[in-house]
């Protein structure tokens, strides 16, 4: 065992190069290892960081939107109660109101012309009868005593307010088509004979108005006039004029009614070439369409004039027109006449004789 122990060969002792290489590997992964984990701390502090900063905005963007949110429906209350648009709102609402309540207005004031008419063209030869009628639309006032009737009584089929002139702010005349059916007996030579004729008329009923009140100021006159020819048609206004006016002279009082008497005629019975010959230049065509022959002019009755100013005068005048029934009608219109190059012509024909407003 002494000879085993003896022979052992002895580890080779390191040199001082290789024990200073081995401690610079030594501090060399030490120093590596604590910047790695120095480096490690840095990357997770970095992320902490970044995940809070994330988790910061994610909630504040969250926060803003709920506020934008919060401010737009506040600010839609604010709009839609606000004084100004509850003022419009009601506004509004006040608008309908009149509307349904004019056009129930109107509804009613033709509804009453239609009833005038209806009564206006029935009779059956009884002036007494037909003139008690009458009162319950005019109050009394209405001018029926030259009232003549044909032989044989006509009866209504039909009528049909279409339209309403504005005159004032309690006048309107009111345009109605009516069909009437006017029945004849005769006797010939022993025998009865019976005629049926359908005659239709347009009229325009000059009515005043008081609230839901209505009244008929003046006699119908007739107009060629049908409901399908005024698709166009736009109200026209008049305003009231205090204006006193002078009886015209003799001289003008009786050329204006040698004027009215061929006017009329003419409006009548004649052509409308000729009948354009009578107006002014500001005189509305509308307003002057003749029969042409359908009625037939019968005679004027009375007649009033006025000046109005140096050229133009005032007519009141009433008139007599045959149906085609043979049945008188009076017809009463005021009539504005103008002196234009020396001759009186026509300017505007008015359903007035009373309460007569000037433009």
């Amino acid at each position: 065992m002494a000879k085993n122990k003896k022979n052992k060969i002895p580890k080779p002792k390191p040199s001082k190069e290789e024990i200073k290489q081995k401690n610079e590997e030594k501090a060399k992964a030490k120093k590596l290892k604590k910047a790695s984990e120095k480096e490690m701390k840095h990357y997770k502090k970095n992320n902490e960081e970044y995940q809070l900063k994330g988790e910061t905005t994610r909630v504040l963007a969250r926060i803003g939107f709920w506020v934008v949110l919060g401010f737009v429906f506040i600010r839609g209350l604010v709009v839609i109660l606000s004084p100004t648009e509850i003022t419009e709102l009601e506004r509004i609402i006040a608008d309908f109101r009149t509307e349904h309540v004019n056009i129930q207005n109107d509804n009613e004031l033709f509804s009453f012309a239609e009833q005038f008419a209806r009564n206006f063209f029935t009779h059956n030869g009884d002036a007494m009868e037909f003139r008690d009628r009458m009162i319950d639309f005019a109050g009394g006032n209405f001018p029926f005593l030259d009232f003549n009737f044909s032989s044989g009584h006509s009866q209504v089929l039909f009528t049909n307010a279409y339209r309403m002139v504005e005159r004032s702010i309690s006048q309107r005349d009111v345009y109605v088509f009516v069909q009437t059916q006017h029945v004849t007996t005769q006797n010939i030579a022993g025998m009865s004979i019976t005629e049926t004729e359908s005659i239709e008329h347009t009229v325009r009923v000059p009515i005043m108005q008081n609230g839901n009140h209505f009244i008929v100021e003046d006699l119908p006159v007739f107009v060629m006039d049908r409901p399908n020819r005024l698709n166009n048609y736009s109200f026209s206004r008049f305003y009231d004029s205090s204006i006193e006016l002078s009886p015209a002279s003799p001289q003008i009082n009786t050329g204006i009614q040698n004027t009215l008497e061929l006017f009329f005629q003419t409006f009548y019975e004649g052509e409308q070439l000729v009948l354009n010959h009578f107006l002014s230049s500001a005189a509305d065509s509308q307003n002057f369409v003749g029969f042409g022959g359908d009625l037939r002019f019968d005679s004027i009755n009375n007649l009033s004039t006025f000046q109005i100013s140096n050229n133009r005068y005032l007519a009141l005048v009433g008139i007599g027109i045959i149906g085609r029934n043979n049945t008188v009608y009076p017809q009463n219109f005021n009539i504005v006449l103008v002196y234009e190059n020396e001759i009186l012509l026509v300017e505007s024909k008015e359903a007035r004789t009373v309460n007569i407003i000037l433009n």
